[in-house]
């Protein structure tokens, strides 16, 4: 029976071990930059696990960032305009890219509001304004200041995309 016990004891303790990183709120998201021919390095800007805007250079073909697990967060390579909104994309894409330039955009004006207008930005469906947007050939085109207008206001619809 003692035996039993140990065993049962180990495997547990194994186990909880093996499984830390289930628990965990964060995650490393691994990005391909295979698709974006960039010449030396490339410029990505997205918000940190503690709410900040990072600017950082990647070189060679994939990078990693922290991220919280499920959460929205805006990945934005910025010369080439290509980008992720994790977890709603994980393939760089331009219509991505504008949105995460808009959810980047959006939290950089909020100023002292950091906090609340970053769970405020979470909870837009930017999954469906993805969607949206990937309608159009050059989402560039897009009038984004409308967009924004209307996500910050709690009014957006289809409708509210329209070209400049």
């Amino acid at each position: 029976m003692m035996k039993l016990f140990i065993l049962f004891f180990v495997t547990f303790l194994n186990l909880m071990f093996v499984s830390c990183s289930a628990f965990s709120t964060t995650e490393e998201l691994s990005i391909s930059l295979k698709e974006i021919s960039f010449k030396e390095s490339i410029e990505c800007v997205y918000i940190s696990t503690d709410g900040k805007i990072v600017n950082e250079f990647y070189e060679g073909e994939e990078t990693v960032i922290t991220v919280f697990k499920n959460t929205p967060t805006p990945i934005l390579f910025r010369d080439e305009k290509y980008g992720i909104i994790y977890p709603y994309t994980l393939e760089l894409d331009k219509a991505s890219a504008f949105c995460a330039d808009v959810f980047l955009t959006m939290y950089k004006a909020s100023n002292s509001q950091k906090e609340s207008s970053l769970l405020y930005l979470q909870q837009f469906n930017w999954a469906k304004l993805i969607e949206c947007v990937s309608e159009y050939d050059d989402p560039w085109l897009l009038n984004k200041q409308k967009i924004m207008e209307a996500i910050a206001d709690g009014t957006f619809t289809k409708r509210s995309i329209t070209l400049l």
